[in-house]
């Protein structure tokens, strides 16, 4: 197979150099998910090719920049720790290039943490410590994103082994650097103070990388054009995810067989993943046996073999290691890359068209109902409500809005469906025209949230209805995959109590001068409802159309 017409898969070259050892943790979770050409490290190309995948050895962040801007536009798996890519991603975006990059799944190799580093006789403190400062590093771009987040100025200079730049002049200049760390002993024994609480470091999404977390670096899959994702990429990369996922330490098990007297099986009950599976045995003397199995997660399994041996077990023995599924509810892979059920398995008017039309519809007519509020004018003797409630002022519109709120989290809590889709309807309605009191509209709450989400910020004003019903989508997503054992009553209650929790805090953002905050958690108002709606059975386009009706 030609390497071009197999999926791309990106790793680091240091890893696979050394794979004939197979001591590097990504080399063992490949090795152990079945691709296991990877042991016999990197042939004269840089790549490996098995099955539908291309292995390509990639050696630093400048080096897979390239590769970000040479498969611009289409979809690429990449294994690698995320500050490099992070660096890569800022690098290739300098360039134009975005790669519109998610994580489908962490494999928590490695994890360490992205530190400012200072020589210990002139700390930083503060932020303003940072000042005229010379930086060694070799992340320029996540750098230079870090101080303009904390609004300080330093001089940059690219440098492997920051730390011992440092070290070499100390003496010379006023220097610090910024470098990943594990424990921290080396820098410290050098003579550097880790710069930690003296900070407050950004998050990712605010340095324009939404996967990166600087207080916990690690090697995780991630993949490119994660929003447009589709057809045979799609496919091949959840075949890849869901494999790493089920090879996973925490997902290795060891299984116990054993043979009790049938009257004595009880004892075990307790245990395996959801109990024991037992089975009668065929005894030749005449007493009536149950074999016995279970699985253990294999860090369990000697204190298990002791404990089973206490409880009468008898004929005891143990398997290998194996790898047990993880249950397609709670699989991290799933939720990011979800199935898709084929045509075949559709009834009647094909539910997925019909889920996708139903979403449609209730994008239309959320933006037409906020065309509408933001249409009114304050005015006290107007015909129309919206009108005389943004005449009486922000600290009104929102109390309604916290006010239906509360009257939804009764109606989910009783379980009266009309009254649910009732209140429902109030909600967005209220919603809305407390955004239009703070002269906020919906399409920019919209384009707001979007920017990280669906990772496209410069689209026009007609695509509002796109970005919103790719917000429904992704949030029905996220509502299945964080609730694998649905339970309507409960679950939706526990719901609504964060739906009101959560209105007081968007109500105190309404109250503020940041707008970027307010238009955050409106839309974590607006996620929250779905989420509410969902669990208790009743879908958007329910309301819209009482609503409308």
């Amino acid at each position: 197979m030609d390497s071009r017409d197999s999926q791309v898969v990106l790793v680091p070259k240091g890893a696979l150099t050394e794979a004939r050892e197979c001591r590097n943790s990504l080399v063992d979770l490949l090795v152990r998910s079945g691709y296991d050409r990877i042991r016999n490290g990197l042939d004269r190309h840089d790549e490996i090719m098995q099955g539908d995948f291309t292995f390509r050895g990639i050696k630093g962040a400048d080096a897979l920049a390239v590769q970000l801007e040479r498969f611009s536009g289409e979809p690429v798996g990449i294994l690698m720790g995320s500050d490099v890519l992070a660096e890569a991603d800022f690098t290739a975006a300098v360039n134009g290039v975005r790669s519109d990059i998610g994580k489908i799944l962490s494999l928590d190799i490695g994890p360490c943490r992205l530190v400012f580093l200072a020589p210990v006789e002139r700390p930083i403190r503060l932020p303003a410590d940072l000042d005229n400062r010379t930086i060694f590093s070799k992340y320029p771009q996540i750098v230079t994103r870090l101080l303009g987040s904390l609004n300080r100025r330093a001089a940059m200079r690219r440098s492997e082994g920051a730390d011992t730049r440092v070290g070499e002049w100390r003496d010379r200049d006023d220097v610090a650097a910024f470098e990943i760390v594990g424990s921290g002993e080396t820098a410290r024994s050098n003579g550097l103070q880790i710069v930690e609480n003296e900070l407050e470091y950004p998050s990712g999404d605010t340095l324009g990388a939404s996967y990166l977390d600087l207080r916990n670096v690690s090697t995780d899959m991630f993949v490119t054009q994660f929003r447009t994702i589709s057809g045979r990429s799609r496919e091949a990369l959840r075949e890849l995810g869901l494999a790493l996922e089920s090879a996973r330490a925490s997902n290795q098990y060891v299984s116990f067989s054993f043979n009790v007297p049938a009257d004595q099986v009880e004892r075990f009950l307790d245990l395996g993943m959801h109990g024991p599976t037992v089975s009668p045995v065929l005894s030749r003397d005449g007493r009536q046996w149950s074999a016995v199995g279970i699985h253990v997660p294999v860090e369990n399994k000697n204190h298990m073999r002791a404990e089973l041996l206490r409880r009468g077990a008898q004929d005891l023995s143990m398997s290998a290691v194996l790898h047990v599924e993880v249950a397609p509810e709670r699989s991290e892979v799933l939720a990011a890359l979800p199935f898709e059920l084929p045509p075949s398995m559709n009834t009647g008017d094909t539910v997925s068209k019909a889920g996708d039309r139903s979403r449609s519809d209730v994008a239309c007519w959320m933006l037409d109902l906020s065309a509408t509020v933001e249409s009114r004018q304050p005015d006290p003797l107007s015909t129309s409500s919206t009108s005389k409630a943004l005449a009486q002022g922000r600290e009104f519109c929102v109390a309604r809005y916290v006010g239906e709120v509360a009257e939804l989290s009764k109606a989910l809590r009783t379980g009266n469906r009309d009254e649910i889709i009732a209140e429902a309807g109030q909600c967005v309605y209220w919603l809305l025209v407390a955004l239009r009191s703070r002269e906020m509209t919906f399409g920019s709450v919209i384009r707001k949230a979007m920017k990280t989400a669906v990772r496209q910020d410069d689209v026009p004003d007609s695509d509002f209805q796109l970005l919103l019903s790719k917000f429904l989508v992704a949030t029905e997503h996220e509502v299945q995959s964080q609730t694998p054992f649905p339970m309507p009553g409960s679950q939706a209650a526990l719901a609504a109590i964060d739906l009101v929790d959560q209105s007081t805090v968007f109500s105190t953002a309404l109250r503020k001068r940041e707008t970027d905050e307010a238009a955050e958690e409106a839309m974590g108002a607006l996620r929250r409802l779905v989420r509410c709606l969902k669990l208790a059975g009743v879908g958007l386009n329910e309301v819209m159309q009482a609503e409308r009706g």
